[in-house]
């Protein structure tokens, strides 16, 4: 018996590695839509207070919509700035979603963060191109989405940001 064993180790190796590896490559196509397909659980934060999620503490400062023929946008387009105050409390190598949802209608709506949206909004220093929490610390936040024109005032009301990490599934931040 041990010479069988010793003719065939190299193919049961192989079959070892590779069953797994073609059972990962055909679930997965199905695997994140799955994800994105759960009811999200929101966890609700007011403009001002602070809401913990992910190792983090997100607070929403200021949210602004932007005429897009005023700002450079894409016709049809408003831009939506969202400023987010960032503490980072337990570092991981988890990164977050960061997305604009229009809760005013009968169907909620929501655009993903656009990190290289071509506008005349100066944006400084702060971080627009991603929501990682690796490093431990404060930080300021600056998102901008595009929207279609007239999908909410030009103050926000209407519109909240969510922000969704793979590891805090179903559970989101929703910031007023």
């Amino acid at each position: 018996m041990t010479a069988w064993w010793r003719r065939n180790r190299w193919y049961l190796l192989a079959l070892a590695v590779l069953v797994p590896i073609a059972v990962v490559v055909a679930l997965e196509p199905r695997f994140f839509p799955y994800l994105e397909a759960q009811q999200p659980r929101i966890s609700a934060v007011e403009r001002g207070e602070t809401g913990a999620y992910g190792g983090a503490e997100f607070r929403l400062i200021d949210l602004e919509v932007f005429d897009g023929e005023r700002v450079g946008a894409p016709a049809g387009g408003d831009v939506v700035l969202a400023t987010v105050a960032v503490l980072i409390v337990e570092p991981s190598d988890n990164a977050c979603r960061a997305y604009v949802v229009a809760t005013d209608g009968p169907v909620e709506r929501r655009w993903e963060l656009e990190p290289y949206l071509r506008s005349d909004i100066e944006l400084g220093d702060a971080d627009v191109s991603r929501c990682f929490l690796d490093t431990a610390g404060a930080s300021e936040a600056r998102f901008l989405f595009l929207v279609p024109s007239g999908t909410a005032d030009r103050d926000g009301t209407g519109l909240e940001i969510e922000i969704s990490a793979s590891t805090e599934r179903p559970r989101v931040l929703r910031l007023r």
